[in-house]
């Protein structure tokens, strides 16, 4: 994972610190990383309104209400069925016995792993994305 340092003024720090804290992330690192990825899918959309405005315009149409309603529903329900993807594997694997169980001693074991591919999976998306 690449290292960025960047400089903030007081207030700003501060409302990063307490943002993190309030929202519950590990350090204001993932906090910060939460935010950039926040912007990257709002870029997305932005770049497939656009593209809708494009192809729009190329068929010498306006675009309504009704059009932008159902670009962010197609928007919203593919993440939806991504994410209900992601649910049935695991639901699958719990089925097959496919899950291991954890003691208050091991517990931390497990959460410094899933950090962990979870920096590694951030890292990935991002070297993608460049």
């Amino acid at each position: 994972m690449a290292t960025v340092n960047i400089t903030l003024p007081d207030e700003l720090k501060q409302f990063v610190q307490s943002q993190s804290v309030k929202d519950g992330y590990a350090s204001e690192a993932e906090y910060l990383r939460v935010i950039i990825q926040q912007a990257r899918e709002l870029e997305v959309e932005h770049e497939l309104e656009a593209e809708l405005l494009e192809t729009a315009a190329a068929a010498g149409r306006e675009i309504t209400t009704a059009d932008w309603q159902s670009l962010k529903e197609r928007i919203r329900q593919q993440r939806l069925d991504a994410l209900r993807a992601e649910l049935d594997i695991g639901l699958k694997q719990l089925e097959r016995g496919e899950y291991a169980t954890y003691t208050t001693e091991t517990l931390g074991e497990l959460f410094d792993r899933i950090q962990s591919e979870g920096r590694k999976r951030l890292a990935s998306m991002t070297s993608k994305s460049d």
